[in-house]
């Protein structure tokens, strides 16, 4: 007799799909006469007495569905070959919706639930969603970030250093004349795949060819009212060319917005906003040091205690190799990744960064750099308390 096998495209067995069987006139799922499960190879047997003598409808996880996988129909001849059937699977989706809130030193969801940022580092997001850059395709990019189980991509807005000019890189309004709209567009897409965007506004702006005001202004209004995204001013101010206090964000309709980060192991963009951001120093051990003390209160700084979510937004960058394929100095081990993540949990969060993810590539499963990812989202998941006793500390006792 033959047998009913259920693979996927990689030609793995899929147990546990319920499939039904149905007559071609009565065609649906509904009307189906038998229903049955995929043993733990991935294989099912027809019953008795319905072994086909004539054509039957096979309709796989349409009932007790599997959201992985995407439901199917096949029609089957009579005959003693076996019936080999390939389920595609969906496309992995996160789990974020709703606005972002503030609480003392906390994010906070819709529902008042504690909320880590758990940020990865793709820093040339839009070139990758417009194309004709050396990305890899950005479905396949936010896929396997949503694999790891990253809730916020990190972006920069605009890129024309002689550097980037050079290598293929630049990308902003000069570059795009629908870039306003294309910024809509990936956020909406972001939306739809339920992944947060934490968007730095300005970056390389001495290199700009236009009004940074304008484009900071213009930027803003598209960041504003969308559920998906916290809103920088910018990328390490000192080093692009601007000044966080010479703008204004408008009304944000509910986005929550920071000054942008300053550069490592210095102190955050003072007036403070609804969030902060600070940037360990990235060699060690120094690294470990400081981690706990910057982020479990929320800044043992010069300055005054940020009092609000301190996100670590760009600590020491992974690689395959060190140095990678540009030459920047990288860490390589796992353990490092973990560790980081696990610190970092104290207070709002972290973001990930290596190389090949920087330009929105796709980790070879596997490799050095996917390791890291999986240990940095571990660690950070892992040490991920609330309520901790270090974030409301106020006396002696």
């Amino acid at each position: 007799m033959s047998q009913i096998k259920l693979r996927d495209a990689n030609g793995n067995p899929i147990p546990d799909i319920r499939y039904r069987i149905s007559h071609p006139e009565n065609p649906s799922s509904g009307d189906a006469i038998y229903d049955n499960l995929t043993d733990y190879a991935g294989n099912g047997g027809w019953p008795i007495p319905y072994f086909p003598d004539k054509s039957f409808v096979l309709h796989f996880n349409t009932q007790d569905v599997k959201p992985e996988w995407k439901p199917t129909s096949v029609v089957v001849q009579p005959g003693g070959a076996d019936i080999n059937v390939t389920l595609e699977k969906n496309p992995p989706m996160g789990g974020e919706s709703g606005f972002l809130h503030v609480e003392g030193r906390n994010f906070v969801t819709d529902q008042g639930q504690p909320w880590q940022f758990r940020g990865y580092s793709s820093h040339y997001l839009q070139p990758c969603f417009v194309g004709g850059y050396p990305t890899h395709a950005i479905n396949d990019v936010l896929d396997q970030i949503v694999e790891y189980g990253y809730n916020t991509i990190i972006s920069i807005g605009f890129h024309n250093s002689p550097w980037k000019q050079a290598n293929g890189w630049a990308y902003g309004p000069h570059t795009d004349p629908n870039y306003f709209n294309n910024l809509a567009k990936l956020l909406d897409l972001c939306a739809d795949k339920r992944l947060r965007v934490a968007h730095a506004i300005m970056a390389d702006m001495q290199y700009a060819p236009f009004d940074p005001q304008w484009f900071f202004r213009e930027s803003a209004n598209v960041l504003a009212g969308r559920w998906n995204v916290l809103a920088r001013k910018g990328n390490e101010h000192k080093h692009n060319g601007y000044n966080p206090l010479n703008f204004s964000y408008p009304d944000m309709h509910g986005v929550l917005v920071s000054q942008g980060s300053h550069g490592a192991e210095v102190n955050p963009v003072t007036p403070y906003l609804d969030f902060c951001e600070f940037e360990v120093k990235r060699a060690l051990p120094k690294m470990f040091l400081d981690l706990p003390l910057r982020q479990m209160m929320d800044g043992d700084f010069a300055g005054p205690a940020t009092n609000r979510p301190t996100i670590n937004i760009e600590p020491m960058y992974f690689a395959d190799t060190n140095p990678d394929h540009v030459g920047d100095h990288r860490s390589t081990d796992p353990r490092v990744a973990l560790e980081s993540g696990i610190m970092m949990a104290a207070c709002a969060g972290g973001g990930f960064g290596c190389s090949y993810g920087l330009e929105c590539k796709v980790l070879s499963p596997g490799s050095i750099s996917d390791q890291c990812a999986r240990e940095f989202i571990r660690g950070l998941k892992a040490g991920f308390v609330r309520p901790l006793a270090a974030l409301d500390f106020q006396g002696d006792s």
